[in-house]
């Protein structure tokens, strides 16, 4: 079986990286062979969408399981959803003993919350939306107003 880990290293001996979006690499082992493939996190320092990103990744890469310290609400209900299973481990670990814990299934599932909240500001409550939009109209008649004005001085300098 084909199981990724977060890594803060580029072996089986280093440590689990508790960040899924934005761990320094991916190390994917075969479990039958404990082969593994080191792939440096190019999403890391991503502005934003880190998490989906990864998770994108990880899906191309055919893995069965993902270990990690933890993963976003995004990133999780999108592996969850191609259905990889998460696997939420302590710090402080090695990828090998990750690894064993994900195959003895010593530790319990990560269960991605069923409804992602959208990214981005809440929305406007309709009475300062209202207030707003008043506001922006009535700049607006001032613009059209000044542009008037300055169309009249215009003619009457000809």
């Amino acid at each position: 079986m084909r199981v990724a880990v977060t890594s803060t290293g580029e072996t089986l001996e280093s440590q689990i990286d508790p960040r899924f979006g934005r761990c320094a690499y991916y190390i994917i082992v075969e479990t039958d062979t404990m082969d593994f493939e080191v792939i440096p996190n190019q999403f890391a320092m991503a502005a934003q969408g880190a998490g989906i990103q990864a998770a994108q990744f990880i899906i191309s890469k055919g893995v069965r399981k993902i270990v990690s310290g933890d993963f976003g609400p995004n990133s999780a209900g999108i592996l969850s959803s191609a259905g990889i299973e998460l696997v939420r481990v302590p710090p402080g670990i090695t990828v090998k003993d990750a690894i064993e814990m994900a195959k003895s299934g010593t530790q319990p599932s990560y269960e991605a919350p069923r409804r992602i909240e959208p990214m981005g500001p809440p929305p406007v409550p309709p009475m300062y939306e209202i207030h707003s939009l008043k506001d922006e109209l009535d700049n607006l008649k001032k613009e059209i107003e000044a542009i008037k004005d300055l169309l009249k001085e215009i003619k009457d300098n000809r």
